[in-house]
């Protein structure tokens, strides 16, 4: 479960301004519209904190940490909320950094497919078309789509002509390809 830290917060209400000070804070899941279930929360080096916090004389509670990006805090009969901005940019840097590690994995396999690829079409399913790549010489023939068909056993077999690939015959009748 990720921890999200929160730094020194002054607890204000944005609507009267009023500054909770020296007060009793709970700090509260989003989720929980009633107030019920305050959040278990760490200080910077991981001790247990209970609630409620008090805030200062001058409205500030200490730094603590949650499991939730974004808590709500009541006291005094005020209530708002807070972010936790550090923890919010570290989840992004990972997200970034995992989506990074994928992109890479993705070209890689995109240049793999390049080499050769293979897909099924027809109404019959019965036609393979290939794209095999040009040779290092460009060799003939050997660019652009060609195509195989099945025969009713399954045998895969060139359709001749097709794309200049051609199945000749050796003097033995053994077939090849040109």
């Amino acid at each position: 479960m990720t921890d999200y830290p929160f730094d020194m917060q002054l607890v204000v209400d944005a609507v009267s301004l009023s500054v909770v000070a020296n007060g009793q804070v709970y700090i509260y899941d989003t989720t929980d519209t009633s107030n019920v279930s305050p959040l278990a929360l760490t200080d910077p080096n991981g001790l247990p904190i209970s609630q409620p916090l008090m805030s200062s004389n001058n409205g500030f509670i200490p730094a603590f940490t949650t499991t939730s990006p974004q808590v709500k805090w009541a006291g005094a009969g005020f209530s708002g909320f807070f972010d936790s901005y550090r923890g919010l940019r570290d989840e992004a840097v990972s997200a970034v950094a995992k989506l990074d590690a994928f992109a890479v994995g993705t070209v890689e396999t995109v240049e793999a497919t390049e080499l050769a690829e293979a897909s099924v079409t027809g109404t019959d399913s019965k036609v393979i078309n290939l794209k095999i790549p040009r040779g290092p010489q460009g060799a003939p023939g050997a660019a652009g789509l060609s195509n195989i068909d099945l025969d009713d056993d399954g045998t895969p077999y060139f359709i001749a002509g097709s794309n200049a690939v051609q199945i000749l015959a050796d003097i033995d009748g053994a077939p090849y390809f040109v």
